[in-house]
């Protein structure tokens, strides 16, 4: 088995993985993060809420399947 220097490595990565030719997004991402933080908040479905009534009332009746159930989860 032949060693491999730092160097020999280094020079391999750097010509299979050449640099990006941007290095700065398109666009500034700031106000579009804004946008959707001052957004109203979307309902929560009836099915999560379905979701969540089921595990409760196995957790509740079935205690033994609380592993499976968090597995699951």
């Amino acid at each position: 088995m032949n060693e491999w220097s730092d160097e020999t490595i280094r020079k391999a990565l750097k010509a299979a993985f050449p640099p990006p030719l941007r290095l700065e997004p398109l666009r500034d991402l700031w106000p579009v993060l804004r946008e959707r933080l001052d957004a109203p908040a979307q309902p929560v479905a009836w099915l999560d809420w379905a979701v969540v009534a089921v595990s409760a009332g196995l957790l509740l009746f079935l205690p033994g399947i609380a592993p499976i159930l968090f597995y699951f989860l």
